[in-house]
Order: structure tokens, then sequence, then C-alpha cells
């Protein structure tokens, strides 16, 4: 049965929004109020599912507790030919699931979706609701930036906040047996996975995966099926955060893997502890207390020498000193020689002069012994001193 054109109540149906398993959503005119509004149907075959109904219901009953900017607001609950109507605010918008860039989003624009977000989960769980399907897609942007937390089909009502009934649908007890999943794999915690009871230390887990997906591009968490998935979940550590996105502050890095620490006692408690510690990393920022590291750049470093390169150096090197040492040694045998010339009557000045002549050129010949230009060869410098000496000596 197709419902535009419908009048349900006073909602006048015009056009058809979406579909899924929990039923149709649909635009409709609030012929009162003169404003747009979703209406979420659910048909006459499906409500006679028990579960389908009280899931319907409960989603009525938790969205209606709550009274927060980021919460899809609940106008009404009605009934038409069969059909149960869940009447709620239309919201012109994307949903977070689209605009994820592939390599993440920029730390102002993640903080801006992440605080909201957080705060909204932090209103729901402070009035005891567990969300239990917290994802991308049941999160929209508005026209405005606005963000809004959708979908609480899958909400649960923590018992030890309030009284309830034994036909009460947000009863945990009436929905949830021992063993059955609730919620979208790749989201959930490692105890929803176990089919375990969950409190909102689930919902922060989920968050975690939200923060790290909108930091990264893609989850935390993968696998090549179902099993694969859950196993990754419920053993393998989250990658760190900073190798992935150095351009983050660590604070951030810390904060997710808080979040998705595998035991529960170890997670933030609440989505209020995480909120708070984003929005004082958001103070931090704005204020510079806290610095954005710098985006990594290509080093532009030459790569290091082939060791082919390296042993040619070192031989280099090698000869370099070798011939160091000999000048060292010729020059002390020089100076011993000297020394026996200035005994034997030579004098020391004839072998510095015969030295000089030598081992210079005769441009700096006629310059002062102090500033001359040293032998390229020392072994040359030698041998040409050994012929001038014997020359000057009368030996030749």
């Amino acid at each position: 049965m197709k419902l535009i054109g419908t009048r349900i109540a006073h909602y006048e149906v015009v056009a058809e929004l979406g579909a899924g398993g929990m039923g149709v959503v649909y635009e409709a005119r609030d012929t009162r109020l003169g404003r747009r509004v979703a209406i979420k149907a659910l048909p006459p075959e499906v409500a006679r599912v028990r579960e389908r109904l009280e899931r319907f219901r409960r989603e009525a009953t938790a969205v209606a507790a709550l009274n927060h900017p980021n919460i899809v607001t609940i106008h009404g609950v009605e009934e038409f030919q069969g059909w149960q109507f869940l009447v709620m605010e239309k919201i012109e918008g994307r949903r977070l699931a689209l605009p994820v860039p592939p390599r993440g989003m920029d730390l102002d624009r993640l903080l801006e979706i992440a605080v909201p977000v957080a705060d909204a989960l932090a209103a729901a769980h402070d009035k005891g609701i567990v969300h239990r399907d917290l994802k991308p897609a049941n999160v929209m942007i508005t026209g405005e930036g606005r963000v809004k937390l959708l979908d609480f089909g899958l909400a649960k009502l923590l018992q030890s906040t309030a009284p309830a009934s034994d036909d009460d649908p947000t009863r945990t007890g009436a929905l949830t047996r021992d063993g059955a999943l609730m919620g979208t794999a790749p989201y959930m915690s490692p105890e929803q996975l176990q089919g375990r009871e969950v409190d909102t230390r689930s919902d922060v887990f989920s968050l975690g995966i939200m923060l790290w997906e909108m930091a990264v591009g893609h989850r935390p968490f993968s696998g090549d099926s179902a099993i694969g998935l859950a196993t990754a979940i419920l053993r393998d550590p989250a990658p760190p955060l900073h190798e992935a996105r150095p351009d983050l502050p660590r604070q951030y890095g810390r904060i997710v893997d808080s979040c998705l620490a595998k035991d529960p006692d170890r997670r933030f408690q609440t989505a209020r502890d995480v909120r708070n510690q984003l929005e004082a990393l958001s103070r931090e920022i704005a204020s510079g207390i806290e610095e954005r590291p710098a985006a990594p750049v290509a080093s532009t470093a030459p790569s290091p020498p082939r060791r082919s390169t390296r042993i040619w150096i070192a031989a280099g090197i090698l000869a370099v000193i070798a011939a160091g040492l000999a000048g060292y040694v010729a020059s002390r045998r020089l100076d011993d020689r000297a020394a026996a010339a200035d005994a034997a009557g030579g004098g020391a000045a004839a072998f510095t002069d015969a030295y000089r002549n030598a081992s210079c050129s005769p441009c700096c010949r006629s310059r002062t012994w102090g500033r001359r230009r040293m032998p390229t060869s020392p072994t040359a410098s030698v041998r040409r001193f050994a012929a001038a000496w014997r020359r000057s000596r009368g030996w030749a």
C-alpha cells in the first residue's frame, strides 16, 4: 500500500524518503503547524511481528525521553488502518557515512562533528539509554552544519535507572535474549558481539570506531568475512592512530585508544567522559596550548651511498692518511739529517736551503721560507732534496 497522498491524522503524506527493514520513511506536511515532518511507517505485516513492533515502540519511547539539539525530535506516534507511524522532525542534510574523505577529515572538522555526537550520546546515557547501533549512517549533518543522532530502534533502557513493567518494550529481557546479536557488526563492541549484557561502555567502543574512521577514512578493524571481522574486534588491538595520521595531536589518539579498550572497565565509562576530553582538546588547540603536529614532509636528503661507493670512499681516506704519515716520517728524517749535518759542520742553513730548492718551484724560491708553498708530493720532495743535498756537499 502506497501512502503518498494519504492523510494520517493531521499529516498529509507527500513523498517517500527511503525504505529499510523496519519500514518506509515518508515526508509529510503538518497541516496544523505548516511544517514538514518525517514519518516512519511500520506496515501491518511487519507490525504483526512482536519483536518488530516492540522495537518500533522502543524507539519512540527512548527518543521521546530525550530533549537535545543533537538528537532527532519525536513529535508523536500515530496508528492508521493497521499501520504504525512514528512522526519526527525532518532533517535536511546528509548522513555522516557520505562525506568522510578517503584519508580522513581535517582536525577542525573532525572535532566539529565528534563533540556533538559524543554530547548527544552523553544525553542518552544520562537518561539510562544505550543506543546499541551507533554508526556514521545514523548521524546526519544538516545544511547548517548541525549534527543529529538518529535511529534509536535498538535502544535499551538500563534497568538500574528506572523501573519497568513486564510489558515495557525498553526492558532488556523482553527483547535481548542471551546470545542474540543486536547492532551493526563493524561497529559492535566485543561484549556486544559475544551476546553479553551491554551498557553505556558498549556505545563508547562504537564511538571510538567512529572517531577512528573519521580521522583515517576507514575502520580500525576489518576481516575477509564476518568471522574474521569479529575476531579482529575481539582480539586485535587497534593500530596506533599517530602512524596513520601523524598530523593529529597525540591526545586525540589517546582518547580513541581509551574508547577502543577491549576491557569495558578500561574504557571511558560514559560518552560524557569522551565529550569532556574532546572539548578540552579543542580548547587547548584554540588557545595554542596543544600544538598541531606538522604534517610529514617527504625527505629530500640523498639516499645512502651503495656499499661499493662506501668501500671506495674508505680506501681514499686510508690513502690520504698513509700519505700524511709518509710525509710526517720524511719530515722527521730531514730534521734528523739537518741536525747531523749541523753537527758535522755542514750547517743547518745549507741543509735548509737545499730542501727549499728541492721542494719549491722557481717562482716561490725568492719568497720568505715561512710563506712558501709546500710540495704536493712528500716523496717527490724527499727525492729532490736528496739530490740537491748531495750536489751541495760535492757528493754527486
